[in-house]
C-alpha cells in the first residue's frame, strides 16, 4: 500500500502569519447548487452499464455550474480539481500564493472553504520501490491457488473479458514501453496535468506493479488475475507534497472512471495523516463519510462500481488501523496474509461494529509482479499488492456472470470467505474462495432468472497518446471516442 499523507481543515480561511511563508496554497470551495449545469458526457459503454443495472441519473451526475466556473476564473483563480459528486472545486491563485478572504466572499455561491495545502515541508518522504528477490520459492500460481481461483476462473477461461478496470495510483512507469502490458491499456490520464501543464502518468513504478498483477500474461512468469480485461490508468497521487489535494484528485479520477463506464476501480492508495499534523484524520471518522476520499468512494459504489481498496500497512505503526477510504462499508477493503494464510504483521486492523472491515484478505508477501526492468519476480510485501490480486479476480468472476451487480459480486465473495460466520478485525471475513463465490453467483443469477452469459464487448483497436499521457482521437469498439480530455459519443 502506497502510504501518503493529507490534511483536512474545515471552515473559512484564516491567513495571518502564514501569508508570508513560501509555498503553494490550494483551497477547496464547497458550492451551493448547480444552476445551468448539464449532465456529464457519458461514453456509450457507461450508458449501457447504467441502463443494464438501472442506475438513475441524479444531481450528482451534473457537472459543476459553468456560471460558477466563469465567476471563479474572473476572480483570478485557477481551478485545479473539481468534483461533480461533491460539488466542489479546488482553486489556487495565479502563482500559488495565499488568497485573501475577500476574494472568496465575493463569490456568493461558495458555502464553505477548506485549505487543502499551504507551505510544504522541506523534505517529503518518498515510498521506495519494493525490494525484489528471485521468484524461486513457490510457484507463481500460488496466490491464485490460495484463494481457489486457478481452476474455477483462470483455467476455465474466465479472465476478465469485457470488464473495464480503472487503476487509481501514483503513476505507471514503463507501461507505455512494454507491449505485453500496454496491449491491455485503453487510456491514461494524469489528473494533475490541468494544474502543471505536463504529465507524470508514466513516472512511478507502484501503479505498474499493481497493473502487472492483474494484466500480465503467463508467458512472462506472472499469472495475471484478469488478463483479458481492459485497463484505464489514472494518476491521482504525487510525491511533491503531502496534502489533501490528493483526495480531491482521487475523487476526480474515479468520477472520470465512472464517465468512461468502468466496472471496477483498483486503489492501493490511502490517507490518514498530513503535512499539518494537527489536522490528521482520526479513528472516530471511520464510517462517518467525513474524509473527502471516503465520501467519493461511497458515491462510486452507489453508482454501481466495485471499488477495491488496500486496507493499509499500518498495524505495526502508531496508527495501526485502516486507511481511508477502506473504511467505507461498500468498498471491498483488502488486507494481507502470507503464503501460509497467516495475517501479515503490517496488515491494518479494522473493526467488526457496525460492520466488518477489512472485507477479505489475500497474498501480500512475495507477490508476483514486474520490477522496473520488466522482469517477472516477486516483491517484498504490502496490501497494495493484495488489492489488485482481488480486484482482478473479481473482474474475472464478474465476467462469468456479468449481469450481477457490483454489490452482488462483493456479497458472494464475502460469503465464500473462510470465516464468514465468525469475522474479526484482522482477517475480516477471511480468505475468499472464488470457486465457492462462482457457484454462489450462478445460483443467484438463476434465482433472478438470468442465464449465465459471458460479457461480449470487443476491445479497443488502437491507442495513441499525446505528450500529457492522454489518449487522442482513438476510436474504440466500445462505442466511445476520446479526444483530449473529453469523452464524446
Amino acid at each position: 500500500m502506497k502510504r501518503k499523507t493529507i490534511y483536512f481543515i474545515i471552515g473559512m480561511i484564516l491567513l495571518a502569519a502564514v501569508e508570508a511563508q513560501a509555498g503553494e496554497y490550494r483551497y477547496r470551495l464547497h458550492l451551493d447548487g448547480k444552476p445551468g449545469s448539464e449532465a456529464v458526457k457519458w461514453s456509450d459503454r457507461a450508458l449501457e452499464r447504467r441502463a443494464r443495472f438501472g442506475i438513475q441519473t441524479d444531481s450528482l451526475d451534473l457537472e459543476i455550474s459553468p456560471e460558477y466556473v466563469r465567476q471563479i476564473e474572473e476572480q483570478g483563480l485557477k481551478i485545479v480539481a473539481r468534483s461533480r459528486w461533491l460539488n466542489t472545486v479546488v482553486v489556487m491563485g495565479e502563482n500559488g500564493e495565499a488568497v485573501s478572504n475577500s476574494m472568496f466572499e465575493a463569490l456568493s455561491f461558495v458555502k464553505e472553504v477548506d485549505v487543502v495545502s499551504t507551505h510544504q515541508r522541506a523534505t517529503t518522504p518518498v515510498s521506495p520501490e519494493p525490494v525484489f528477490a528471485n521468484a524461486d520459492i513457490d510457484d507463481y500460481t500460488s496466490p491464485l491457488v490460495q484463494v481457489n481461483a486457478l481452476e474455477p476462473l483462470y483455467k476455465a477461461g474466465y479472465r476478465g473479458e469485457g470488464m473495464l478496470v480503472a487503476i487509481v495510483d501514483a503513476g505507471f512507469s514503463h507501461v507505455n514501453e512494454w507491449s505485453w502490458l500496454n496491449c491491455r491499456v485503453v487510456g491514461a490520464r494524469d489528473m494533475y496535468s490541468t494544474m502543471t501543464g505536463s504529465s507524470k502518468v508514466y513516472s512511478d513504478m507502484h501503479g505498474t506493479n499493481c497493473l502487472s498483477i492483474m494484466a500480465s500474461p503467463e508467458e512472462i512468469g506472472i499469472c495475471g488475475t484478469a488478463q483479458d480485461a481492459d485497463y484505464f490508468l489514472i494518476r491521482t497521487e504525487t510525491d511533491d507534497s503531502e496534502t489533501e489535494l490528493e483526495e480531491d484528485m482521487w475523487v476526480a479520477g474515479v468520477e472520470l472512471a465512472d464517465s468512461l463506464g468502468a466496472d471496477l476501480v483498483n486503489s492501493s492508495l490511502g490517507y490518514f495523516d498530513f503535512d499539518t499534523y494537527d489536522n490528521n484524520h482520526t479513528r472516530e471518522e471511520f464510517g462517518q463519510d467525513k474524509a473527502i476520499i471516503s465520501r467519493g468512494a461511497k458515491i462510486a459504489c452507489r453508482k454501481g462500481i466495485l471499488v477495491c481498496n488496500a486496507a493499509g500497512n499500518e498495524r505495526d505503526n502508531p496508527w495501526e488501523y485502516l486507511i481511508f477510504p477502506a473504511d467505507v462499508e461498500d468498498v471491498l477493503s483488502v488486507g494481507g496474509v502470507d503464503s501460509s494464510g497467516r495475517i501479515a504483521s503490517f496488515s491494518s486492523a479494522g473493526f467488526t461494529v457496525p460492520y466488518v472491515k477489512p472485507d477479505v484478505v489475500a497474498r501480500s508477501i512475495r507477490c508476483y509482479m514486474v520490477n522496473s526492468r520488466g522482469v517477472a519476480t516477486y516483491s517484498g510485501r504490502g496490501t497494495s499488492f493484495a488489492a489488485p490480486l482481488i480486484t482482478g479476480l473479481c473482474a474475472s468472476l464478474w465476467s462469468a456472470v456479468p449481469q450481477l451487480t457490483a454489490a452482488q459480486i462483493r456479497q458472494v465473495l464475502r460469503e465464500s470467505a473462510s470465516q464468514y460466520n465468525e469475522p474479526d478485525s484482522l482477517y475480516g471475513y477471511g480468505i475468499p474462495d472464488f470457486g465457492v463465490a462462482l457457484e454462489k453467483a450462478r445460483v443467484l443469477a438463476e434465482e433472478m432468472g438470468i442465464s449465465e452469459v459471458r460479457a461480449d464487448v470487443p476491445r479497443a483497436e488502437e491507442r495513441v497518446y499525446d505528450l500529457m499521457g492522454r489518449p487522442v482521437g482513438r476510436e474504440t469498439k466500445r462505442g466511445f471516442r476520446i479526444v483530449g480530455r473529453k469523452v464524446v459519443r
